[in-house]
């Protein structure tokens, strides 16, 4: 049985959604790349039910040598695909969000955000549908100026959503899908 493209985003999706669910509750905490797609491809497999023959990691995609974190699709000779397969590229961001928002503020390019994941996506179009994903582990503000950080960290997380948003909408555009994470809880909306 072949998938869509959609419906492999949407269990990419609603992995991506249980990761960060996992981070906020300290039951998931990455410390690599590699982290966050080891815990997809299990929440795929276990959770979305995807066969283990749809999903493999560090993917070889055969136009100018590159791979992909991960692909969703049926590995067949590409002649015979009826449907194209998801490719995924990640980023971990470890740095404070200011760092970020600051180089976007000064070059504003989704390379601050996604290196060059993205370029990378759009060049593989012939070969899939793209998700660019990144997830920030933002560092706790300190306990001396927990009130003033706390505002600051708001504010900075408010920025970002609003940035990622601007950045979905110009992606769309290249046919590139977004996840970023983990999001801001709804009931701290400024």
């Amino acid at each position: 049985m072949e998938i869509g493209v959609q419906k492999w985003f949407s269990k990419l999706e609603r992995s991506w959604k249980r990761l960060c669910e996992d981070y906020a509750r300290g039951e998931f905490c990455p410390i690599s790349e590699n982290d966050i797609v080891c815990y997809l491809y299990y929440s795929l497999i276990a959770h979305e039910k995807i066969a283990k023959n749809y999903i493999h990691t560090n993917y070889p995609v055969k136009i100018e040598g590159m791979q992909v974190d991960i692909f969703l699709g049926k590995n067949l000779p590409r002649r015979e695909i009826k449907s194209k397969p998801l490719l995924v590229e990640i980023k971990f961001r470890k740095r404070r969000l200011d760092y970020y928002l600051d180089h976007y503020r000064f070059k504003p390019t989704e390379r601050v955000f996604f290196g060059d994941d993205v370029e990378k996506l759009i060049k593989l179009r012939s070969a899939g549908s793209g998700v660019a994903a990144v997830f920030f582990q933002k560092l706790p503000p300190s306990s001396s100026c927990r009130e003033k950080c706390d505002n600051v960290t708001l504010q900075q997380w408010v920025e970002l959503e609003s940035l990622m948003k601007e950045l979905e909408d110009k992606l769309k555009n290249e046919q590139i899908r977004l996840l970023y994470g983990p999001r801001l809880a709804r009931e701290h909306d400024i």
